[in-house]
């Protein structure tokens, strides 16, 4: 309550009805517009200039802070020159803070006041946060220049993550890309060294699969011709066998 000029929520819900929304319009922003510190305007969601004259006292302006008052607190984002003008929907916060706006949102994110503002704030199926809580919630104020140099510094840092964040994706993209090179590969019996090649490397024959398959049956049918021709013996054997045993019977 102290660094803000200004506290104040989006028009009462009797102020803004369904009828007041055109599909061609001043964008209304509530928390579903908030994404990051970015504002996206719906096109379900705005409303004519008569309106918005009607409601002049919820304008956003440069520099405005706008948060969410339910749902994910979280929420924060910054009016540009692109967005001045626009209207706070009824499910927003939005206050003229007099320290730097983006050193604002960067506390207002973090765990620790998020942590506070969770604690305080009532409801039991969705967070609801009201302009008492959010005036008492404990914020650091260290010198403008401090603090435009956390902002320099935070602002480096996070490009520098999203350069990493793109070499990963990339390096991601050729290890999945090689992952089925790979298989390709391994199905085609690319991957090592093939039998014929391995056998004019050690200097000796080759048999390919069709020639040891050929093989096999030639072995196989000797085999089994020669096991017909044995139980055919025995077969004679018995039953001559079998003669001479009824005549010494008689």
């Amino acid at each position: 309550g102290q660094i803000s000029f200004k506290i104040s929520t989006g028009p009462f819900g009797s102020m803004l009805h369904k009828s007041d929304y055109i599909s061609d319009g001043i964008p209304v922003i509530n928390p579903t517009n908030i994404k990051n510190s970015t504002l996206i305007p719906s096109e379900k969601m705005m409303i004519s200039k008569s309106t918005l004259e009607r409601l002049s006292r919820y304008k956003l302006d440069v520099n405005d802070v706008i948060i969410a008052r339910r749902g994910d607190l979280s929420k924060c984002g910054i009016v540009t020159e692109l967005e001045k003008d626009w209207l706070c929907g009824t499910g927003s916060f939005f206050l003229k803070v007099g320290i730097e706006p983006v050193f604002f949102r960067l506390f207002y994110i973090s765990d620790y006041c998020q942590t506070e503002l969770k604690e305080d704030s009532i409801g039991t199926t969705m967070q609801n946060l009201n302009q008492k809580v959010l005036s008492n919630t404990p914020f650091p104020l260290p010198p403008l220049e401090e603090q435009k140099e956390i902002v320099r510094q935070v602002d480096k840092l996070l490009s520098l993550a999203d350069k990493l964040e793109s070499h990963y994706q990339k390096a991601k993209a050729r290890v999945d890309k090689l992952s089925q090179s790979i298989l390709a590969k391994a199905f085609r019996g690319e991957l090592v060294i093939t039998e014929a090649e391995l056998s004019v490397k050690e200097g000796r024959d080759f048999e390919s699969a069709e020639k040891l398959l050929e093989r096999i049956f030639e072995e196989k049918a000797m085999l089994s011709g020669s096991k017909r021709y044995t139980v055919t013996r025995m077969s004679v054997k018995n039953r001559k066998t079998q003669k001479e045993s009824r005549r010494v019977t008689k």
